[in-house]
């Protein structure tokens, strides 16, 4: 009996996965834990899959060597940080959620929401936790930018 090939969805727009992550990001404000996110294609839109991480596990220690299925056309993480000012050293910060999607044809959308409501990232993210992203997808990752010396 033949395997069943798995299902590969079709890429969500960029705007649809933009508007995920403002509506996640919204939905989960002031979270004390990181959540998992998966998103796919739906009948009404997307649906949403939320994997909510234990107290004190970091994300990259979820993502790191985890797959994401082809059923699902993006992955992402929910998480609290601290919007510090660059300009005042010693800030303390405030407290804030961000959210982070990459879709599987490599679009980035980041958002966070604090005391000022929700603002959309600017550039493309980089880092540690965008690049596990990518590669839960199986997509590539830009080479590194400083030696290993």
């Amino acid at each position: 009996m033949p395997h069943p090939t798995p299902t590969v969805p079709r890429p969500l727009p960029s705007t649809v996965l933009d508007q995920v992550a403002r509506q996640v990001v919204e939905d989960h404000a002031g979270t004390p834990h990181a959540i998992l996110v998966r998103v796919r294609p739906g009948p009404a839109g997307a649906e949403i899959g939320l994997c909510a991480l234990p107290e004190g596990v970091h994300p990259r220690e979820a993502l790191l060597g985890h797959v994401v299925p082809p059923a699902w056309a993006a992955s992402g993480v929910i998480a609290p940080a601290r919007a510090r000012s660059l300009d005042r050293p010693g800030d303390s910060g405030t407290a804030t959620t961000v959210v982070m999607l990459v879709g599987r044809d490599g679009h980035v959308t980041s958002h966070a929401v604090g005391i000022d409501g929700v603002e959309a990232g600017g550039e493309a993210p980089v880092g540690r936790i965008p690049d596990l992203l990518r590669r839960t997808l199986g997509l590539p990752t830009a080479p590194p930018t400083a030696s290993a010396a």
